[in-house]
């Protein structure tokens, strides 16, 4: 995945504790460091570093601009880099940013993370829906809106890749419970259909 370049700066590394233990590669820098601040320091000074590696036990640091393969390594502590608010998932070569400070229609969160060069998240894989749901600020009970709908066809529910939207839905869903429940949001641990044109929190994603 290539950075854009509205994302040049960042100013923040977040843990990411379900890829520590491990050694990613391919590297763009690996060296020695006597701690974690410098660690991390070291690799926000490349541009393309995404994620960064720390072992408190050896002392060693790895700057990732991906994570194409992965070997055990005890001890190491794994750090995705925020950019501009959006957060790297490494193990996944993702990009997100999960919105829960407002509220907005679709088409208007939608609009949103276009003026970012981003899209309403397409979690087409079970691994990226776990990820999101799994994440410390993912709010209980509380719609997110997500990339997918069936606009084209009643029933037919698409993600914006084009790609069916057949798993994971919540028991009984998709029901349009409610007139013209087009949209699709994460709520709690699965997918509801959701009117478009009720308001709620939503996650953007590059790609």
């Amino acid at each position: 995945m290539s950075l854009p370049t509205q994302l040049a700066s960042t100013t923040s590394w977040l843990e990411d504790v379900a890829g520590a233990g491990l050694l990613y590669s391919p590297s763009l820098l690996t060296t020695s460091a006597s701690s974690l601040v410098i660690c991390l320091a070291c690799c926000s000074n490349i541009v393309k570093c995404k994620a960064a590696s720390y072992n408190n036990g050896t002392g060693v640091c790895t700057c990732f601009d991906g994570t194409q393969s992965m070997v055990t390594r005890h001890g190491n502590r794994l750090w995705n880099r925020q950019f501009d608010g959006f957060t790297y998932i490494a193990q996944l070569d993702w990009l997100i940013l999960l919105i829960t400070d407002t509220k907005r229609k679709n088409a208007d969160a939608e609009s949103f993370c276009g003026t970012m060069g981003a899209r309403l998240a397409v979690l087409d894989t079970d691994e990226k829906l776990n990820y999101l749901i799994g994440l410390h600020d993912f709010p209980d009970d509380t719609s997110i809106y997500v990339g997918a709908t069936d606009k084209q066809t009643e029933g037919l529910y698409l993600w914006s890749t084009g790609a069916n939207l057949t798993t994971n839905w919540l028991p009984g869903e998709p029901n349009s419970f409610r007139v013209e429940e087009d949209c699709v949001v994460v709520l709690n641990t699965g997918f509801n259909d959701f009117p478009c044109e009720e308001k709620a929190n939503f996650v953007c994603e590059l790609g």
